[in-house]
């Protein structure tokens, strides 16, 4: 149940209980949640490994979430940018658990509930963390 779904049976249960009738669409409250995991030492940027994002809108993409990242913590997308620092290595955008190349960011959408880890790929690999725990 996506949070759009969640908040429309909520205010159809609020108004059952309060025996009132209310009219909600889906139009009313478009709100997603999108859960960041950062590896370091991009999580410096931020002061967190993890972040969970309300954003008001139905869906977005990785390169709009890390235009937000910078605006509320700037100097994230020059890190970002920045990788290693010696070309070799950079980040790496996983959605869920699938690679998205970073010429994608752009076009590749997040949905309500969707996890976009940014990993330096000479900090690990598969690990709890990746999968969520």
């Amino acid at each position: 149940m996506n949070a759009r779904t969640r908040f429309l049976s909520f205010i159809d249960r609020a108004a059952k209980t309060l025996d009132v009738e209310v009219e909600a669409t889906a139009e009313d409250h478009l709100r997603m949640i999108v859960i960041v995991k950062l590896s370091w030492p991009i999580y410096k940027t931020v002061g967190a490994r993890t972040l969970t994002l309300e954003l008001d809108r139905e869906e977005t993409t990785i390169a709009e979430v890390v235009a937000y990242l910078d605006r509320h913590h700037p100097g994230f997308k020059d890190e970002l940018a920045r990788g290693t620092g010696d070309g070799l290595a950079d980040y790496l955008f996983f959605v869920n658990e699938t690679l998205v190349p970073q010429k994608d960011a752009a076009t590749t959408s997040l949905h309500d509930g969707d996890k976009l880890f940014v990993i330096l790929p000479i900090v690990g690999g598969a690990s709890p963390w990746l999968n969520g725990s």
